[in-house]
């Protein structure tokens, strides 16, 4: 196990786990696409002059991966504080884990009314998660636009956030039942 390696051996404090503990490699790991590349290149300093043309060439790496997907699963599980896991930045991780969670916690009684032929008020912040399960349950985009009062367009638009964080939606309800 190379020691410089970005994934080798990661410290990661979930409940379970003492603070600074070294944890065996996840399963993965061998195949990830970073092995063996400089980490500076996922973790660049604050103060590197190329912090962005950095992050894009680790986002290009990240997205050749075959391993993508649980390196990014792994990110949002363990709270992955800093550097670039599965292709995405520490913001856009938390972006994409909180709406995963609305996708858990909102928009049930109003995707239901509506199902259900009701009128429904939906707040802005549901809409993802609505238009979601409008979808699931056979709903073309424009028709969800019109039962949301919205453009096909900005329909689309909550459809495709929602589409993204779904996969993740287990690890958001995960999360939260480990910090109770």
């Amino acid at each position: 196990m190379q020691a410089s390696s970005v994934l080798a051996v990661r410290r990661i404090t979930p409940a379970r786990h003492q603070p600074g503990e070294l944890l065996p490699e996840p399963e993965w790991v061998p195949d990830a696409a970073c092995r063996y590349v400089d980490p500076e290149l996922f973790f660049p300093s604050q103060h590197s002059s190329a912090v962005q043309q950095r992050g894009l060439a680790a986002k290009r790496v990240c997205n050749a991966c075959p391993v993508r997907e649980p390196c990014l699963a792994a990110a949002l599980v363990n709270r992955e504080p800093q550097g670039i896991w599965g292709g995405l930045t520490t913001r856009e991780r938390h972006r994409l884990f909180v709406e995963a969670r609305r996708l858990q916690t909102l928009g049930q009684a109003e995707a239901s009314a509506l199902l259900a032929g009701r009128p429904a008020e939906v707040r802005l912040i549901a809409m993802p998660s609505v238009a979601y399960r409008l979808a699931d349950a056979g709903w073309d985009e424009e028709a969800i636009a019109v039962a949301l009062k919205l453009t096909a367009a900005a329909a689309a638009v909550h459809l495709r956030t929602a589409r993204t964080a779904a996969p993740y939606r287990h690890l958001a309800v995960a999360r939260s039942e480990q910090a109770a």
